[in-house]
């Protein structure tokens, strides 16, 4: 049985505070947001008040009120990259206005790549979900899941998935370059780096191990495989009093 009770007790008594749990991922598809959706449903089924914030949303809203398609936002990188980073920075400051807005009487789940290196207080937690490359090009082959591209075949999707994200980690790069403000300085070249150290990590055959994160969880597996990972983090958590 999974702690996530006993995780929310602990941390209340400890900070006064629900837990903000929080979801990143070392590759593209490695199923963060099934994770996350899934947590979220098991806080809703303990009882629990739980708001989640998705990047995948707020992605979503901006391209429809900026009037492009997730598709032409892809290829604003290459064909408008001031652009590009602009509107990327719009989506980072909307995520950290979520999840700092969001009441401090319920449970925060955040499915963003970039939450684990902004969240500082000490009710944050944050885990890294990842799969053997293969395993993810296989889930994803054949779908609509990126865009409106349809893989041809695993290979396809593999390497499709692999440029996208180190396209994320080349976009990081060269916007710590133009951001403004120092704070975003600091979270991309950090993002950048631990992003690039995971994906190199779980292409050698290896666990990502992040020191941004605090455990990370294998979604190589069966759907309730992963949930016991989950849950056996949580309990780690709880026998270490958080």
């Amino acid at each position: 049985m999974c702690k996530i009770r006993e995780l929310i007790t602990t941390v209340r008594e400890a900070t006064g505070l629900f837990p903000v749990l929080i979801f990143g991922s070392a590759m593209h598809g490695a199923g963060r947001s099934f994770l996350s959706k899934r947590v979220m449903n098991a806080v809703s089924r303990e009882g629990y008040p739980v708001e989640r914030v998705g990047v995948g949303e707020i992605f979503r809203k901006i391209a429809a009120e900026e009037g492009i398609s997730i598709d032409q936002f892809t290829k604003m990188q290459s064909e408008d990259p001031s652009r590009f980073y602009e509107l990327n920075i719009k989506i980072d400051d909307e995520i950290y206005r979520k999840m700092h807005e969001i009441p401090e009487d319920r449970v925060a789940i955040i499915d963003s790549n970039l939450a684990a290196y902004y969240a500082d207080t000490e009710n944050a937690y944050a885990f890294l979900v990842y799969a053997p490359p293969k395993i993810i090009a296989k889930r994803v082959s054949g779908t609509r899941r990126f865009g409106d591209e349809a893989y041809r075949n695993e290979d396809a999707a593999l390497k499709a998935l692999l440029e996208r994200t180190r396209e994320d980690i080349l976009a990081y790069r060269n916007m710590a370059k133009i951001a403004r403000s120092n704070f975003w300085k600091m979270v991309y070249r950090i993002a950048a780096d631990d992003m690039e150290k995971n994906l190199e990590a779980i292409l050698a055959g290896k666990c990502p191990n992040s020191p941004f994160y605090h455990a990370s969880i294998d979604n190589g597996g069966t759907e309730e495989e992963t949930l016991a990972k989950w849950c056996e983090t949580v309990d780690a958590l709880v026998n270490r009093h958080v």
